[in-house]
């Protein structure tokens, strides 16, 4: 195996490792959401809209690079034709 294809390969793990730190973070804020659920919404709708987005897009992002993220990777280390 050549140097570039391990230092792909570590790439490519610390991006999945970052993946799964998006979703413990997206696994924190689940307490919030049940907590502004559980109050029975007499506050205001736009608390609840927060805390879901507040999950949401880390596990979108999380799930992304979990996958891979294909464009970072594709940026990082682009296929030579040599």
């Amino acid at each position: 195996m050549k140097a570039r294809e391990i230092a792909k390969e570590i790439f490519g793990l610390v991006i999945r490792l970052l993946g799964v730190l998006f979703f413990y973070r997206a696994a924190e804020g689940v307490p919030l959401i049940w907590r502004v659920i559980s109050m029975g919404f007499r506050h205001n709708w736009s608390m609840l809209f927060d805390s879901i987005f507040m999950v949401a897009w880390q596990l979108v992002l999380g799930w992304w690079l979990v996958k891979g993220a294909p464009p970072v990777m594709k940026w990082a280390y682009p296929d030579r034709e040599t």
